[in-house]
């Protein structure tokens, strides 16, 4: 995989345990692996980031979970920390 990949991928979620695996693996599943995967995840009290940590072995992924001000700042967040070479895809949960 190139140093830069092509495309960021952002999932922004909350105690997103019981949705988030089909996001994941969903994403495990596909043919291109040059994307990288950032999980804003706004401090879960439900085991989501244990979760994601656990589905994301081996992927390109950042995972970031702590406070923020709601759903338009942790996008922004994840904005952020996107390095994909074009634009990034943002997923909401």
């Amino acid at each position: 995989m190139p140093a830069t990949p092509s495309f960021s991928i952002i999932t922004v979620c909350r105690n997103a345990r019981g949705s988030i695996e089909g996001t994941l693996d969903s994403l495990k599943s596909q043919s291109i692996a040059d994307y990288e995967l950032i999980v804003i995840d706004g401090s879960s009290m439900d085991g989501t980031q244990d979760l994601a940590r656990k589905l994301t072995i081996g992927m390109t992924v950042r995972i970031v979970s702590e406070p923020d001000g709601g759903i338009y700042e942790a996008m922004n967040k994840g904005l952020r920390f996107a390095s994909g070479r074009l634009h990034p895809v943002v997923l909401v949960y």
